[in-house]
């Protein structure tokens, strides 16, 4: 077998390890290898591939090769320190996943200049990384749940390629300013992580799109956002259970921001007017939240630079009750400003989302219906709607944990929306709401347009929950070509009199309401000026009402 090149081992069980290995081998392929070390006389000088996961292996001897590629070790328990492998100047893939026992990587590995992929996950007594990376081929780098490891290779050289940073797991308490050199970063995720600060350098990652840093670093890591105040590229931002009291800070800016995270959140007040980008907002069970604004131009075409807002926004505000308790009315200029500049062409696609505490329909919605606890609750249409594709509508529903459900237990809710066209039933909408133990009620609302002509003749909705049941439901209409006949009518400063006057009446009416009679007057508010705004077309009015700036 002195020429053999290949030998790939597939359920074969031996007691021992082989006496001699041909130096001609270029694979090796052999999980389990049952013995410590490798042949004495075995140097793999032409080896390309050398796998042996779950092995007995401790020591990799005199292992030379420089068309060596691909190297897997994973699961080897017995296998403690990683030694020279300089002379593997090919080197393309390392991967030591899960080497228990595994306490030392040679400093030799952070010079590997191809080496694409490194893998130490799992490695719980790994202590000793190399010092410094100068991986220019790198791109993938998992060290998650590497307990003992306390110190972050320096990186010694631009690299481009590797995209995912992962500290989950880690006893790592900060990076070296030469992270801004990971030039190609885009995720970093912090969450389990034992960092307490990132350096200033982190605002030079200009490609960096998520950061995810939920969990008990976040409030020392958004201190440390502040310094590096702008973020051009980021996507997305996790920063849930932080101590943040107002986002952003001042100064701070996400010109790209679509999705924020700040659940969990328990000092956070004010949420201040946000990019035109975002189309996720979760704050749920912010406690203290008491102020969310956002933006006039937040839901319009801009059409100057060509920019379209995102159509399809979500808001989850579960437990947020002193956001509803804080709603004010809006002044006549703000009422005025907006109005004008919501005068913008119709989406051929929207989809508003809103979670908050509530638990009464409002009286003028075209249809409401009392659900009784149930799952399945049906609306009839009194004469079939024509629903073409500029008309909008408004779903309202009322939902909460089953009467007799006492227990501190969280349960997803299945909604599934449908439609009867005379003929057949049809999929409209279908959300999920995650529910954690509360005694209130709460309201999910979409407001959603539907892109296509169909004679609606019947709603259904359904909720798979063994917990989460409709309380109730309601349906609005809203007609699109009736909202461009009131704004064709209300032209220049009689117009504009007749506007101010309409709101004026609605919101000391609502006033009027809040003074009777504070609880039910509220929500009466509450809805009150949703559907106001949402008859006029007022899209940011609608918006600011519900949450409050």
């Amino acid at each position: 077998m002195r020429n053999l090149r290949l030998f790939i081992n597939r359920n074969a069980q031996f007691s021992a390890g082989p006496n001699y290995l041909s130096n001609k081998l270029r694979v090796i392929d052999w999980p389990e290898y049952p013995s410590s070390v490798l042949p004495h006389n075995f140097h793999g000088n032409n080896l390309v591939e050398f796998e042996m996961p779950n092995s007995r292996i401790k020591e990799l001897g005199g292992l030379i090769s420089k068309n060596l590629t691909y190297m897997d070790l994973r699961y080897c328990k017995f296998i403690t320190k990683i030694p020279d492998l300089s002379r593997n100047s090919n080197l393309e893939s390392l991967d030591l996943g899960d080497c228990e026992n595994l306490v030392e990587v040679h400093h030799s590995v952070g010079f590997l200049e191809k080496l694409c992929r490194f893998s130490v996950s799992g490695c719980c007594k790994l202590r000793i990384l190399p010092k410094g990376f100068k991986l220019r081929s790198l791109r993938f780098f998992d060290f998650k749940y590497c307990w003992c490891l306390e110190e972050f290779p320096e990186i010694e050289c631009e690299m481009e390629f590797l995209a995912k940073l992962d500290f989950q797991g880690t006893s790592i308490k900060k990076l070296h300013s030469s992270i801004e050199n990971l030039k190609g970063l885009k995720r970093l995720d912090l969450y389990g992580s034992s960092l307490k600060e990132l350096p200033s350098s982190i605002g030079n990652l200009t490609r960096l799109e998520e950061l995810h840093a939920a969990g008990s670093s976040s409030s020392a890591i958004w201190k440390s956002l502040q310094v590096s105040n702008f973020f051009p590229a980021l996507v997305e931002l996790d920063i849930s259970g932080s101590d943040i009291v107002i986002f952003p800070a001042q100064g701070v800016r996400f010109a790209s921001l679509r999705h924020l995270l700040l659940n969990n959140c328990k000092k956070l007040e004010e949420i201040l007017p946000i990019p035109l980008s975002i189309s996720t907002v979760e704050a749920r069970e912010c406690t203290s939240l008491k102020s969310f604004a956002l933006l006039s131009d937040i839901l319009i075409l801009i059409k100057n630079s060509g920019t379209i807002f995102s159509n399809f926004l979500r808001i989850d505000l579960y437990r947020c009750h002193k956001l509803c308790a804080n709603m004010r009315p809006i002044s006549s200029c703000e009422e005025r400003h907006s109005t004008e500049q919501n005068r913008v062409d119709h989406f051929e696609d929207r989809y508003i989302d809103i979670i908050f505490p509530g638990n009464r329909i409002p009286s003028w919605f075209s249809y409401s219906k009392e659900a009784h606890d149930s799952n399945l609750c049906e609306i009839d249409i009194n004469q079939p709607h024509h629903w073409n594709d500029k008309d909008e509508i408004v779903l309202y529903v009322v939902l909460g944990f089953r009467v007799g459900i006492t227990d501190p237990i969280m349960d997803n809710a299945d909604i599934t929306v449908k439609i009867h066209d005379r003929s057949d039933w049809e999929d409209l909408y279908t959300r999920d709401v995650t529910f954690s133990w509360t005694d209130s009620d709460h309201v999910w609302m979409l407001w959603m347009s539907y892109g296509k002509e169909v004679d609606v003749s019947r709603f259904r909705f359904e909720c798979k929950s063994e917990f989460v049941v409709f309380r109730r439901v309601g349906i609005h209409f809203l007609k699109k070509h009736e909202e461009n006949v009131r704004d064709e009518d209300i032209t220049g400063d009689e117009g504009g009199d007749c506007w101010l006057d309409f709101m004026d009446e609605k919101r000391h009416s609502s006033i009027s309401y809040l003074e009777n009679d504070n609880k039910n007057s509220e929500e009466d508010f509450y809805c009150g000026a949703i559907f106001n705004f949402l008859r006029c077309g007022a899209i940011f009015n609608f918006l600011r009402c519900l949450l409050p700036s």
